[in-house]
């Protein structure tokens, strides 16, 4: 039997996907932070998680999902979940 592939190829018009952590302290930096890199708010998906790339149970799944035509990955340094 072939091995299902994990993701499919992206399409271009599909809306980036944020990966970042649930603590609130972040929302209003990583708005901004996105917005200056060109991406509007709305404009993409999130999926928040504790710890963010560290904990990317889920986030698969969501990737599968989405087939997202970017991924960002947004993590802070005095995350609790490594603590």
């Amino acid at each position: 039997m072939p091995e299902r592939a994990l993701l499919k190829e992206p399409v271009a018009h599909t809306p980036p996907l944020v990966l970042r952590c649930i603590d609130f302290r972040t929302n209003a930096g990583n708005t901004l932070w996105l917005a200056r890199q060109g991406f509007a708010e709305d404009s993409y998906h999130v999926y928040a998680s504790a710890g963010a790339s560290g904990n990317p149970e889920g986030f698969l799944d969501a990737v599968r999902e989405h087939n997202p035509s970017i991924i960002k990955v947004l993590d802070h340094v005095d995350c609790g979940f490594y603590k």
